[in-house]
């Protein structure tokens, strides 16, 4: 994915001018430290997040982003804080707030690594250093000497490989300075296998067992196997070998197995269940430990076992069903049997827990039994009810809610609104029940052989034109359950379907469960079961400019997909590459309530978002980029640095590849999905907040919609001439949990719609809700849910997990749910 204008500079000290000089002196200076530090081996650290990621690196305190590794603080003058730390792998460098980290400890590991180091004849001429490096193409692979061209601008680097390790492979330039790092998985292992015998004596036993010994610490099982059983064929002759030798073999392979059973599981948490069984019936016992051979000996136990229950429960329910006495009442029931029968799973099962503690009560009769099962089925676990024509209410009122959900005609919608409050299962608690449970009310459109379950649409904007997604869904995509999501934007030379590529991979000709040929992705989000929405929110060539049509693109086509995909609200990351990265730190910073977490490939936090640093408070950050980028980390350096340097700092990350520049970085692909992993939204957080506003479409966080905000305070993006705004020049909105059942907003809005829910507020109690000093809950402090309110926010936000249930509006102080009174 080549993104930005490909350049690269190369200029000495005394050339440099403007801010380009800077970047090109402080590159050179890097590249002279770099020199200098490889040629000491630094000590390895294991660090311990607080997260629970584990990194392990030399590190070294910083005071910010883009400076050197402070070796002798004690000789520099005016330092402030060095409250970030940087783990430097050889392959990236790291930079973590300090107090984000749990632990630090020796690496006893890396010290018996095995690295083999090549001789090139590099340049490591200063004033010849390649200073930037923007986006490069590869014009041919690396050869059986370890040597590539790279093209960038239209110049020709030739690049030597001369360390291969483990976790990196180091790249220095012949003709120009450069030492770029890359990972090991990016490298054909023939490719790695023959530069390297060229480092040893082909015919010496204990040197061919150091590329086996390689392959098992870079965790390339297959090339070790490979590489190993090479080995003993070429061997063979030796006394005494082949028994040794056949150890290692046994070991690689309950090494693969270890890491298959982790596969599966893994597998298994992304919903993957059909492909899970098939690679436990297809697993090779021979050769592995009786303790992994047992493990996947009772998963597949487990899953006969869960088809056995399956089939007692559909059997059970179908004669419970014929047993109904009321004619009409079983005919009204028989379509959600049969949805039942066909839509029970892994997934839904969980919903009968009421049942099944039923089945053996005695004084639970027949009827009361199906009425639990099936209200559990349309309500969840929690919403069963052990009355019939409650059941059958339930089953009423979610048909009468997709409907209304769909309907674009205020009138239609209002006449279903008096259909669905004449339903006795029509209670608040009860529809957000069926809310959370149901299946998102527009039916998954079928997609074309080719490209299973990948789709392109379209969504109206606000100003009549037309938006264009594109989504994957994972395998064995399944409408009763939440899946984690990415937003993914498109960079200036780039485009959506290519956004979906890059996480999910590209198309693959294989064979599905009855040997038809099929395609396939088999990309991380794939693997991880991730939803990936690729929004077309610029044109071909075109920069992030913050407008309202770029954001629209944005969130319109995510809302659009809550409509049409089982989306968990809670687990969505926004993430772009390039431009696509600027837009997505300025997107989430204008809106930090909407994400999980945010991962701005080569992007730059300029203009609004770094105005907007402050609402990083409620962000995760992962953000990825390349030693040579050209400038787009001291871009940010201001958002980073600010949330890093706090002492209670935010949740950032910033990896940075070493000698390299603005590219789509797949290498980071699986540290990305193991960082999202441990994340998801906040929706409802405790702890007093402020957000800043400076654009009027900007006016929407966690529970308030504010209106009015001074002109003082917004800035057209058209004429963003004034250079930087002071932050206290923003608006400003704070909001304070003063206790239990009681909340304070302020602002500098003039008027704000306060939406309040069960999850943060208990109705049962006397509330209070201030804005700007005044209260504008009732006297009595009571308020009651809003049946009205509760749907037209699942209809507009479609955020069907958290719907609010109750609405204030300051201008109208007293009156709850004013669309109610009217």
């Amino acid at each position: 994915m080549q993104d930005d204008f490909a350049f690269i500079l190369f200029r000495t000290v005394q050339k440099s001018k403007g801010f380009l000089s800077f970047i090109c002196f402080f590159a050179l200076f890097i590249g002279f430290l770099s020199f200098l530090c490889n040629s000491v081996s630094a000590a390895e650290t294991r660090v311990v997040l607080k997260d629970g990621r584990v990194e392990v690196g030399a590190i070294y305190p910083v005071k910010s982003v883009i400076e050197l590794p402070n070796v002798k603080p004690e000789k520099e003058r005016g330092v402030q804080s060095q409250k970030i730390l940087i783990i430097d792998d050889n392959l990236r460098t790291i930079y973590v707030p300090k107090n984000n980290i749990l632990d630090l400890s020796p690496d006893e590991v890396s010290a018996s690594l095995e690295v083999f180091r090549i001789h090139q004849r590099v340049n490591r001429v200063p004033s010849e250093q390649v200073a930037a490096l923007g986006a490069w193409r590869t014009s041919v692979p690396f050869d059986e000497f370890g040597r590539r061209t790279i093209m960038a601008g239209g110049t020709p680097v030739v690049q030597g490989i001369t360390e291969i390790a483990p976790h990196y492979i180091r790249a220095e330039g012949l003709n120009f300075y450069l030492d770029m790092r890359l990972s090991p998985y990016s490298i054909p292992r023939t490719t790695l296998s023959k530069l390297i015998k060229k480092q040893i004596n082909p015919k010496s036993l204990d040197d061919r067992l150091r590329i086996y010994q390689f392959y098992v610490q870079a965790e390339l099982y297959e090339q070790a196997q490979e590489e190993l059983t090479e080995i003993i064929e070429d061997f063979k002759e030796e006394e005494g070998t082949d028994s040794q030798l056949e150890v290692g073999l046994t070991l690689i392979r309950q090494l693969a197995a270890s890491r298959l059973i982790d596969e599966l599981e893994l597998r298994q948490r992304a919903g993957q269940y059909y492909k899970v069984h098939d690679l436990l019936k297809s697993f090779q016992e021979t050769g592995v430990s009786t303790d992994k051979v047992q493990a996947i000996r009772r998963m597949l136990l487990q899953y006969e076992e869960d088809a056995r229950r399956e089939t007692e429960l559909l059997d059970q329910l179908t004669a419970l069903h014929k047993a109904i006495g009321n004619e009409e009442l079983r005919l009204e029931l028989t379509p959600l049997l049969t949805e039942i029968n066909r839509e029970l799973n892994h997934n839904t099962i969980g919903r009968f827990s009421e049942y099944f503690l039923a089945m053996h009560d005695g004084a639970v009769t027949d009827e009361q039994r199906l009425a639990l099962a099936l209200s559990g089925w349309l309500a969840g676990s929690t919403g069963a009810d052990n009355r019939l024509e409650f059941a059958a209410s339930l089953y009423r009122t979610r048909k009468l809610i997709r409907r209304f959900l769909l309907e674009k005609l205020p009138d239609a919608r209002a006449t279903l609104f008096e259909s669905i409050r004449g339903e006795e299962a029509a209670s608040p608690e009860r529809v957000s029940l069926l809310l959370r449970a149901m299946k998102p009310p527009q039916s998954t459109p079928a997609s074309a052989r080719e490209t299973p379950l990948y789709y392109q649409i379209t969504v109206p904007s606000f100003d009549g034109t037309q938006i264009t997604y594109y989504v994957q869904l994972p395998p064995e995509y399944d409408p009763n359950r939440k899946y984690p999501t990415v937003v993914t934007l498109h960079g200036e030379r780039t485009t959506a379907p290519m956004q979906v590529d890059w996480w999910c991979g590209p198309w693959s000709e294989t064979t599905d469960r009855k040997g038809d040929p099929v395609r396939e992705r088999y990309g991380q989000a794939t693997r991880n079961g991730y939803i990936v929405i690729a929004p077309v929110w610029a044109q071909r060539g075109q920069k992030y400019k913050a407008t309202a049509r770029a954001l629209a693109a944005v969130l319109y086509s995510l809302r659009d997909a809550n409509r049409r995909f089982a989306i968990d609200t809670d687990r969505v990351f926004l993430s772009g590459h390039s431009a696509g990265g600027d837009a997505t730190w300025d997107i989430a910073l204008a809106h930090p309530d909407l994400w999980a977490g945010i991962i701005p490939i080569c992007g730059a936090a300029t203009k609004f978002a770094a105005e907007l640093k402050r609402n990083a408070a409620s962000l995760a950050v992962y953000a990825v980029g390349g030693e040579l980028d050209g400038g787009k980390l001291a871009a940010s350096r201001e958002v980073l640095d600010w949330g890093m340097d706090l002492s209670k700092p935010y949740d950032m990350t910033y990896v940075q590849y070493r000698g390299r520049g603005s590219e789509a970085f797949s290498d980071e692909l699986m540290k990305i999905f193991e960082w999202m992993a441990l994340r998801t939204r906040n929706f409802f957080p405790k702890e007093e907040r402020t957000v800043y506003s400076l654009r009027p479409w900007d006016n929407f966080f966690w529970c308030v919609e504010l209106t009015g905000f001074p002109q003082k305070y917004m800035v057209d993006p058209a004429f963003w001439t004034r250079g930087k705004v002071p932050v206290d020049r923003a608006a400003k909105t704070e909001f304070f949990k003063v206790n239990a059942n009681s909340i304070k907003i302020k602002s500098n809005a003039d008027r704000a719609w306060i939406f309040l829910t069960p999850e943060y507020l208990d109705f049962q109690q006397k509330i209070e809700v201030l804005f700007n000093s005044k209260k504008i809950s009732p006297s009595n402090g009571m308020i009651t849910p809003s049946l009205r309110t509760l749907l037209e926010d699942a209809r507009t936000r479609c955020d069907r997990i958290h719907p609010f249930h109750a609405v204030l509006d300051s201008a109208r102080p007293g009156i709850v749910n004013p669309d109610d009174s009217q």
